[in-house]
């Protein structure tokens, strides 16, 4: 068995398979060994394929010791230039550099590599390279292995690196064609699963069926709204990190006014989330098709119910609340607990 192991740093770039590691082993074949293997920590640290292929040869490599004092630097500096990888891979190799342990680093970086001095060192975002970890820590090898070709965008395995092996088997099949498609309904059903809303509050009166189905849908909008400027909010800030200083963005620079209306308007939408049967319609059920409070819904948004339920106050009203089961009076709602 040969003494050669390859260091875990080299490791962070994926091996060579398939047509391109056959023709490797041709190369070699034909021209010898050109290249010899670099060692760090008594492993290899360069030229983990050049071993392999010696291997499948039965050629006995010749090697020489690192000398320098990046070895981490030295590893993505020839592998970047010889390898075209695109964004998902390059994600990859910084998951890979972000979770190296602590016994498998140099002393360069001892102290850890963040995510984003990963992200930093291979030209990607943060966020991509959290992906990355979320498809290196918990996809099957296959998965892994489909994102390092190039089949599957890391976007879209991150999404299905928690299913289901099987699920994750059909992901990969012909290069990947299918992933998209199985990201996409994992996604669907995840949105389905959530939690909606809090419950359509009412005050102690029979809800009418119109009133509560209009507050449900209207809730159900608020909510895909709200989702969605979250998005938006998240994709804006990984465009500023990608954009760098160029044209005055800065990383991390929230304050343009797309941004800021976005994040006002989603603020305002999650105000407007139905919250209860409109309490004046309640005390005077006559005046629903003008009222000016609810504006003729039947029901008030989370801003207003504070308000509405002290006014109901002052009139002397302490009709019951139906919060998460229990009934509790206006008095109560007013107060810490509410």
């Amino acid at each position: 068995m040969s003494r050669f192991r390859p260091h875990p740093i080299s490791e962070i770039f994926p091996a060579m398979d398939g047509a391109e590691f056959d023709a490797l082993v041709e190369d070699i074949k034909a021209h010898g060994l050109q290249q010899k293997l670099v060692m760090y920590q008594g492993k290899i640290l360069d030229g983990r394929n050049r071993w392999r292929a010696c291997e499948a040869l039965g050629i006995k490599p010749k090697w020489v010791d690192y000398e320098g004092d990046d070895p981490l630097g030295h590893v993505l500096s020839l592998n970047l230039h010889r390898r075209h990888l695109d964004a998902s891979q390059r994600a990859m190799v910084g998951a890979r550099i972000a979770t190296l342990k602590n016994g498998q680093r140099p002393s360069a970086i001892a102290e850890g590599a963040t995510q984003g001095q990963a992200a930093k060192q291979l030209n990607v975002s943060p966020d991509s390279v959290g992906r990355a970890r979320e498809v290196v820590e918990h996809g099957t090898p296959a998965l892994v292995a489909a994102v390092d070709r190039g089949d599957v965008a890391v976007s879209v395995a991150s999404k299905i690196a928690r299913a289901p092996k099987k699920v994750q088997r059909e992901a990969v099949k012909d290069h990947g064609k299918a992933a998209p498609a199985i990201a996409k309904r994992i996604e669907e059903e995840k949105r389905e699963e959530k939690p909606k809303g809090p419950p359509i509050k009412t005050l102690g009166i029979d809800v009418p069926a119109d009133v509560m189905a209009a507050a449900e849908k209207e809730q159900a909008l608020v909510d895909k709204m709200d989702r969605l400027l979250s998005e938006l909010k998240r994709t804006y800030t990984e465009y500023e990190a990608a954009r760098g200083d160029r044209k005055g963005l800065k990383t991390g620079q929230h304050h343009t006014s797309a941004l800021r209306d976005s994040l006002q308007a989603m603020n305002t939408i999650r105000g407007q989330r139905p919250a209860s049967v409109c309490p004046y319609c309640k005390l005077l059920p006559e005046i629903r098709k003008t009222c000016a409070s609810c504006r003729t819904a039947g029901f008030v948004g989370e801003f207003d119910l504070e308000r509405a339920a002290k006014e109901l106050l002052i009139e002397g009203d302490e009709a019951g609340v139906w919060v998460n089961g229990k009934w509790r009076t206006m008095i109560s709602m007013l107060g810490k607990d509410f």
